[in-house]
């Protein structure tokens, strides 16, 4: 993924705060905390799915609040915004409406996930 594509994805200011944390002691901090939003957002995900053939709303509901403040702490901000709105929905009870969105959210993942393991170098 080129760096402008790159940025369209993530919130390269979130990004560098992340970069920082571990400062010269823990430098691979940064690593650490991509892997696990990856494995994390993968379980989540097959978790709405689940919900969602399930038609258990509420388990949605809590699974997309979830990635929500996931998303938004990566810098995936635009995930986050459809997170939010997977979120919505399910509280609406929009079964319908909802596979619509994971659709996108899913395709979306895949363009976060390529983004972040470009940020690991």
């Amino acid at each position: 993924m080129d760096p402008t594509n790159r940025a369209a994805v993530l919130d390269q200011d979130v990004i560098a705060t992340l970069k920082e944390l571990g400062g010269a002691e823990e430098p691979e901090l940064f690593l650490e905390l991509v892997d696990l939003f990856i494995e994390d957002t993968c379980q989540q995900l097959e978790q709405v799915s689940a919900a969602l053939s399930r038609g258990d709303s509420e388990e949605m509901r809590r699974r997309a609040h979830t990635l929500k403040s996931s998303c938004a702490n990566i810098g995936a901000v635009h995930m986050a915004q459809h997170c939010f709105q997977l979120e919505q929905l399910a509280v609406a009870e929009e079964l319908s409406e909802i596979r619509g969105l994971l659709e996108d959210v899913l395709t979306e993942f895949d363009d976060v996930k390529a983004a972040l393991l470009s940020e690991k170098g």
